[in-house]
């Protein structure tokens, strides 16, 4: 997708600044705060919310672009002192680290409060994170490992579970992978990895990460928290470390028995920061203060698009939060104001959370990163890539299906060669077509999933049965990413679709934030087995076809591009249908059934330029499907040409449309051979009075006595009907004897 001249003409939205174009912008106004006192803000990944500790307060607000909170939640702690501080995944309970040797425990329903130490005085506690997994709740990560608990069946204490063991200097976490990487060593560039999934605890081997130096005799230097990421892009896990050194960023998959090197990316400036959106890979050049997009499915070591700002775009429909009148707050009269952070852009006080959330700590603001779809696709002129990354979007889902619909409208007016528009349609087919088979999964594997907590609801543990219901409400904002088997690097689009089907759409979105829900596969197991197991938890309206996606129909293809274009009669009738024959057999390669409207807007086509050979071609060929639709557009046609109205005529009788073939061969006074069909058939779909008003209107007498003489024989009762009397009535005048 490199940045060139546009295929075609595509609306824009205001972006903030005179001509100012940018790929990625964040939203105006943000999600800001007004909390007197507050030094800083924390965002909590696993429960989607804002945390703001003041004095002996905690402040939060759930963080959502679809409604706002004026209010905020408040908890009162009893200690100040706050490190870090995350929620539990159903939101019921807050745990704040107060120290590095102390965590406590907030009950917002019950009020109960408890703290629990850490294992050991000799080693410190790092942080903590919440977890889905069935063997545990919460996880401290201290200097000496992890330590496992599980919270107690009354939600008044926890107890510890479990421990893994390992030296660690510091760690990173995110929700959305459930992995935990713990570094060690004396350069901390030894990592050893841990998913808590709802499916069970896997290790991951450990694995060292590249550092250059700057000769045999030097030491590289050591790797800090803020050197490692770890992204997750379309239902992948990955690591992504910088070496400043060598200003490259060294980029890790993440398998169940490997971690596997995927490349290098050059970095243009030793500060450096990461967000994925919609699964693509942010680089934010912080001194150059411009973004770099990459994208895993085109090709990692080339960006999408040519570095270009991050902007704030304009949005009236928006609706800042936390300004509420609430004592506690308004009484701060030196609130903070967005003032001049508008062009404060990638501020000293900004911190990137993961995937796409930005923190102005200095002025109390949560900014949200968006892609710019639509300047994405102006900027591009690689047709087959562009529609490849918009059927991939997620998030907007419906802004990319229409702009892949513009786009492939675009490229069949400006009569684009048929190779690049046959490329074009195998792109979306494919999409769709898996599509088609991810919901179909979805749909086995949800029922699979029902009957499954059916059979176990009766007999679970207390502590499980807190579990279980826990994941379950919580089920739209979870996430369970898997890190795939080595031994399947090259991973099938199908198995990726089928992961992102099960992301917490935006929409939804798409694919989203997204996430993904799996476990861990190794390369001994077949991919079936891992197909089931990404699946447990797939959304009921994925599965149902409630959920909005880019990629499109056949139905829509015809609809918003085919007729479209033919309405405009913006090109020749032989180029659309050329295009249209390169969509039919682009379909029929993925085994999507073509509808019939596309095969008669085809015939038509071919029909106004009187190519009537290659509409009977494509008939007998079954290019063109047998159907109701395409026979009678035949049969019109056939007013023309009576080869193709005695086609069309055959395939009403070989479709068994009795009523319509009857009507047809009735119209052509074809009544005696009508009537050998009727009776071979069995047809009663046309009434006695139809053949008898024809034979009547013959002036035929010998041709009215056969169709009497067959309404007697085959309809039962007829000699009781009124048609029985008034045409024996003819007869008798025109003194013709029955037999």
């Amino acid at each position: 997708m490199a940045s060139s001249s546009s295929s075609s003409q595509f609306v824009r939205r205001n972006i903030a600044g005179s001509g100012a174009l940018s790929h990625v912008y964040i939203q105006y106004p943000p999600f800001r705060f007004n909390v007197p006192d507050s030094s800083r803000m924390i965002y909590d990944d696993g429960s989607r919310s804002l945390l703001v500790p003041s004095g002996n307060k905690m402040f939060s607000w759930p963080v959502t672009w679809q409604s706002h909170s004026d209010t905020p939640n408040i908890i009162i702690l009893e200690n100040s002192h706050v490190l870090t501080a995350r929620f539990s995944l159903d939101g019921k309970i807050l745990a704040v680290q107060n120290s590095d040797y102390e965590v406590s425990f907030y009950n917002r329903e019950s009020g109960v409060k408890f703290k629990h130490p850490s294992r050991s005085h000799t080693e410190r506690i790092l942080g903590l994170f919440w977890t889905d997994c069935p063997a545990c709740d919460v996880i401290f990560v201290t200097t000496g490992g992890l330590e496992l608990f599980a919270l107690a069946p009354k939600l008044d204490a926890v107890k510890l579970v479990d421990v893994k063991p390992s030296q660690v200097s510091w760690y990173s976490y995110t929700h959305e992978s459930r992995l935990v990487l713990l570094a060690s060593g004396m350069q901390c560039k030894t990592f050893l990895c841990y998913q808590f999934s709802a499916g069970g605890i896997i290790r991951l081997p450990k694995f060292d990460a590249s550092m250059r130096k700057v000769d045999e005799t030097s030491k590289a230097a050591a790797l800090t928290p803020k050197d490692v990421h770890i992204a997750t892009m379309y239902g992948r896990v990955y690591c992504l470390q910088v070496d400043r050194l060598a200003m490259e960023l060294n980029v890790y998959r993440f398998y169940r028995d490997a971690v596997v090197p995927q490349g290098t990316l050059p970095i243009y400036s030793d500060t450096v920061a990461f967000s994925v959106v919609d699964g693509v890979l942010l680089v934010h050049q912080l001194a150059s203060k411009v973004v770099l997009l990459y994208d895993i499915f085109a090709d990692l070591n080339t960006p999408i698009s040519a570095p270009l700002p991050l902007l704030i775009r304009r949005d009236i429909a928006f609706t800042a939060v936390g300004t509420s009148e609430d004592s506690d707050i308004s009484s701060h009269t030196e609130s903070k104001k967005l003032g001049s952070t508008e062009s404060n852009i990638y501020g000293d006080s900004w911190n990137f959370a993961n995937p796409d959330i930005i923190l102005d700590q200095e002025n109390g603001i949560l900014w949200k990163i968006h892609l710019d779809l639509e300047a994405l696709a102006a900027s591009s002129s690689n047709v087959p890539s562009l529609l490849a990354f918009l059927q991939r979007r997620k998030l907007d889902a419906l802004l990319a299906k229409q702009l892949s619909m513009t786009v492939l409208h675009a490229i069949i007016i400006e009569r684009r060669p048929l190779s690049l528009i046959s490329e074009a349609m195998d792109v979306v087919n494919k999409s769709y077509s898996q599509f088609l088979r991810t919901r179909a999964a979805s749909t086995i594997t949800r029922q699979q999933a029902t009957r499954s907590q059916v059979s176990a609801s009766g007999n679970q543990p207390a502590h499980n049965r807190v579990t279980v219901e826990k994941d379950t409400s919580q089920s739209s904002i979870t996430t369970d990413v898997t890190p795939e088997a080595s031994g399947n690097v090259e991973k099938s689009l199908e198995d990726l679709s089928l992961s992102e089907a099960k992301s917490s759409s935006s929409v939804n979105a798409l694919e989203e934030g997204q996430e993904v829900d799996g476990t861990v596969e190794d390369t001994h197991k077949s991919m079936t087995s891992d197909t089931i197991e990404i699946s447990k938890n797939v959304l009921p309206s994925i599965a149902q076809g409630n959920v909005t996606v880019s990629a499109i129909s056949p139905e829509e293809m015809h609809f918003h591009v085919f007729v479209l274009i033919n309405d405009e009669m913006e090109v020749e009738a032989s180029f659309l249908a050329a295009s249209i024959i390169q969509y039919m057999q682009s379909a029929v390669t993925e085994k999507l059934k073509v509808p019939a409207e596309i095969q008669v807007l085809l015939i038509d086509l071919l029909a106004r330029e009187k190519r009537y050979g290659e509409i009977m071609h494509f008939v007998r060929t079954k290019v063109v499907d047998p159907s109701k639709e395409v026979a009678k557009q035949l049969l019109q046609i056939g007013k023309s040409y009576h080869p193709i109205f005695m086609l069309g005529l055959n395939m009403l009788r070989q479709l068994s449309f009795h009523g319509e073939y009857l009507s047809e061969i009735l119209q052509q006074g074809r009544l005696l051979e009508a009537l050998r069909y009727a009776r071979q058939n069995r047809v009663e779909a046309v009434p006695p009075s139809t053949f008898l008003e024809l034979a009547a209107a013959s002036h035929d007498r010998q041709k009215l006595a056969c169709v009497m003489r067959f309404c007697l024989d085959f309809v039962p009762s007829f000699e009781t009907t009124s048609e029985y009397q008034t045409y024996s009535a003819v007869l008798n005048q025109q003194k013709l004897v029955l037999a």
